[in-house]
């Protein structure tokens, strides 16, 4: 059995002949209606597969055959259908016939639909209102093998051989399942009513055929014991629980010979997981474009991935689980995009200015944390500023938003150095954000914890006293998260002023 190239656990469903690449179903674009298979890297339409899957044997699953019909339509289905064959019995002849093929007609289309959807692995009962079309001509069709049948063996028996009339017609009654399935699989006459063919499926299924068999006569032996158990007598009761017995057990055995061509589909060339008729559902555009991007990921296309990033989020530009995975990308990449930059400045004795890799990662970390600040995630702000310093050691938010309350997580955790290190300059690099007294009113706090801060203080003390003279009119405290606004980095960068319009007799501060 060949293997999806990217979930090696799952069956290859499609195969592109133009990269030789075994996917999923999941790993193809379907299109806008479903009606599609397109590779992921060369949109080139795939080819259907016969998957080899591990399919429980329908030996091992007689007992949910049994519950199969038990479904409220289709047991009143049965029960009208039974009801109406047992009245039927006693209308004039004409109708009495005209009734019964139709109900029979009507009967056998179901159980055709039964087995033609089980083996396609739908292991819920169809609906019934397909049972309604084209009844009467597949009753006349089987009546037609029928015949044809009874005069072949007749035939061999008066012209040829006693005995091979004979052996034909007992070899018939045992290849009765197999005649069934494969006229359900070609619906001809010809190829169902094939010795060859019989042989040759039988040969494929091997013994547990002896089990479909075994259960036709036990099926068929309920029916003769119901039969004597009520009597002979001709009435509406007797008839219509002999007629619900043999519909009922008509649907297992369908089902049953259904399963059969589920579980041996790839020996007998089948593809169960093809539906021809109806189309798969469409997955949403996000769905096949994290599929893109995934394909792209695990080829090592890193340019194409992070192409395919960039427009995805263009389209959702607020998605969770694309924000995080493209921040882990970012975060992934960012060393060897550096060293890549180097080389380039290396080779072109940095005549032409190009955009440092860190420089963009930085405000790709920026946009995620104030991503993660709307959503009120403040607990996973921590753990992801660890991520990113480990990636970008130099990395400084430009949102005043963001270090303030990244210091506030710190401060919770006695990590003063990282407080007074996120905001010191603050006021420089975000002069008119509006909660700078907050801001360093946890800084003077951070530095009353480190003896080495101690002749720090007093500069930090009066330029809060500096900041508070031009915010004298101060609002209740608000939670940081409140007044973070959309993640908009250009525009964060854009609002940054000259330092000489804000107090600046703070120096900043370095740590080793």
């Amino acid at each position: 059995m060949d293997y999806c190239k990217y979930h090696p656990l799952q069956a290859a469903y499609n195969c592109c002949p133009k990269c030789d690449t075994y996917t999923c179903k999941e790993c193809v674009d379907e299109g806008k209606f479903g009606t599609d298979a397109l590779c992921l890297q060369c949109k080139f339409p795939t080819d259907k597969t016969a998957v080899t899957v591990d399919i429980e044997p329908f030996w091992r699953r007689i007992d949910k055959s049994f519950r199969y019909p038990v479904t409220g339509p289709l047991i009143a289905f049965i029960v009208i259908v039974s009801l109406l064959s047992a009245l039927s019995t006693f209308l004039p002849m004409p109708l009495m016939v005209g009734l019964n093929i139709l109900l029979t007609g009507v009967m056998v289309k179901y159980c055709f639909n039964c087995l033609s959807a089980t083996a396609m692995g739908n292991m819920q009962a169809p609906d019934i209102s397909d049972a309604y079309e084209g009844g009467i001509i597949l009753i006349f069709r089987l009546f037609l093998m029928m015949v044809i049948a009874v005069f072949a063996i007749g035939f061999l028996y008066v012209r040829v051989s006693p005995a091979l009339g004979g052996f034909l017609g007992m070899f018939m009654m045992f290849a009765l399942p197999v005649i069934i399935i494969i006229y359900a699989m070609t619906e001809s006459i010809v190829e169902s009513l094939n010795p060859i063919n019989w042989a040759s499926l039988i040969k494929t299924i091997g013994l547990p055929y002896g089990l479909i068999l075994a259960l036709l006569m036990v099926m068929f032996g309920s029916v003769n014991l119901l039969n004597s158990l009520i009597g002979h007598d001709m009435n509406v009761i007797s008839l219509t629980a002999q007629s619900l017995v043999s519909n009922f057990y008509s649907v297992v055995v369908f089902h049953l010979m259904g399963y059969m061509i589920f579980q041996y589909q790839h020996q007998l060339g089948f593809i169960a997981q093809e539906h021809t008729l109806a189309p798969i559902e469409a997955r949403p555009l996000k769905e096949r474009d994290m599929a893109r991007i995934r394909t792209a990921l695990l080829e090592g296309y890193w340019g194409q991935a992070d192409d395919l990033f960039r427009k995805a989020l263009q389209d959702y530009p607020c998605d969770d689980e694309l924000l995080e995975r493209y921040f882990s990308f970012v975060m992934a990449t960012v060393a060897g995009k550096e060293r890549q930059h180097q080389q380039w400045l290396t080779q072109t004795n940095g005549e032409h200015e190009r955009e440092h890799p860190t420089d963009y990662a930085a405000s790709v970390a920026d946009r995620y944390l104030l991503h993660l600040m709307q959503k009120k995630e403040t607990q996973k702000l921590r753990v992801v500023h660890n991520l990113i310093q480990a990636a970008i050691p130099k990395y400084q938010s430009n949102a005043a938003e963001v270090r303030h309350e990244l210091a506030r997580l710190y401060l919770q955790l006695d990590n003063f150095p990282m407080v007074i290190k996120l905001i010191n300059g603050l006021h420089k690099t975000n002069p008119h954000y509006f909660r700078l007294v907050d801001a360093y009113e946890l800084m003077l706090e951070a530095m009353q914890h480190i003896p080495k801060m101690q002749p720090r203080i007093p500069q930090c003390q009066q330029l809060l006293e500096q900041l508070k003279l031009k915010q004298p009119k101060r609002t209740k405290k608000k939670s940081p998260v409140a007044a973070v606004a959309e993640p908009d980095i250009k525009k964060l960068a854009d609002e940054n002023v000259e330092a000489d319009e804000t107090p600046n007799n703070l120096m900043p501060i370095e740590f080793k």
